[in-house]
């Protein structure tokens, strides 16, 4: 789960109140607020104290900042956990690493941007979805598809036409697809007119479906229900991309599957299998927020009294 600056706002928080109490101890700070005690230099007290403590959070956040740049230098996944507890403040220092010569240093600069967020993260991004090291590309077009580039459509359009990277033409439909209602679908219908890749042409046509083209929205639902083995859950998995409540019905069709969809720990002993309806019933409350009496982000199966439960509160 991603981490904001309110992490880092607490822990300034929680500093802040330590050294308060440390410098009530020690005379730096008056007892209380109506206190006019002075130092031996004449000044009050209290703006001695306050001037201290934010000297002290200043080079605790210089220090944290230091070690911030020398493990993404490293190359290290612990900056990740760093720049989640500095949060958004992290970005500019992050964003400059983003550029530097070592793929390594800019692929785990560009991991922690994805944790932190952000509009230097999303320009950052922007700047390196054609990057000379493919999985830096791939992990900018990741921000990418979590945090949508308003108004960089032709950008985005002009990237997928030079196609450097496969995963380049398979993403991008996708983080358009995140643009709308503002985005133009046009464009992305004559691209996915001529599109001879499957792979490719099946992104293009859930994007336009989430665009809102009208004949996109039919060959989804169409598809959806009509999937069978490994594709099920991958269109399944396009439903909760699409997240609008247009794919309930084609949904609700898969309630009725009992068949086998995929197995959510094949290396264990206990494998977690899923049926169709435990991943369509998961995915349909999810996208319709339905209010039913038991949870349903769980591994467990559903049993025949919950999936008719869903069914009734989903259903129009």
């Amino acid at each position: 789960m991603r981490l904001g600056p309110q992490s880092h706002h607490h822990q300034q928080m929680v500093l802040t109140s330590r050294l308060i109490a440390i410098s009530t101890a020690l005379g730096l700070l008056p007892c209380c607020a109506g206190c006019t005690k002075r130092d031996s230099t004449g000044q009050p007290a209290r703006n001695r104290a306050t001037k201290a403590l934010i000297q002290t959070q200043k080079s605790t956040n210089n220090m944290s900042t230091e070690r911030l740049i020398s493990l993404v230098k490293q190359g290290s996944m612990e900056a990740n956990a760093l720049a989640a507890d500095l949060g958004r403040p992290a970005a500019p220092v992050l964003a400059r690493l983003a550029s530097d010569p070592n793929p390594q240093v800019r692929l785990t600069a560009l991991v922690c941007l994805e944790t932190v967020g952000g509009d230097h993260a999303i320009q950052t991004a922007l700047a390196h979805i054609e990057d000379t090291d493919e999985q830096v590309a791939s992990e900018a077009l990741i921000i990418l598809l979590h945090d949508p580039p308003q108004g960089q459509e032709k950008l985005l359009l002009a990237a997928f036409d030079r196609g450097k990277y496969a995963a380049t033409r398979l993403q991008i439909p996708l983080i358009a697809g995140r643009l709308a209602p503002k985005v133009d679908p046009e464009p992305w219908r004559k691209r996915y007119a001529v599109e001879q890749a499957v792979d490719v042409k099946e992104n293009l046509l859930v994007a336009l479906a989430r665009m809102g083209d009208a004949g996109a929205r039919a060959e989804f639902a169409r598809q959806l229900k009509a999937a069978r083995g490994p594709e099920t859950p991958r269109w399944i998995e396009h439903a909760e991309y699409v997240d609008q409540p247009w794919v309930a019905p084609a949904l609700l069709a898969l309630l009725d599957r009992r068949d086998h969809a995929v197995d959510l720990a094949p290396d264990f002993k206990n494998r977690l299998p899923q049926r169709v309806c435990d991943l369509a019933a998961r995915a349909l409350v999810e996208i319709t927020h339905a209010k039913v009496g038991f949870p349903v982000r769980r591994v467990q199966p559903f049993t025949d009294d919950e999936l008719r439960a869903i069914r009734r509160a989903v259903s129009p």
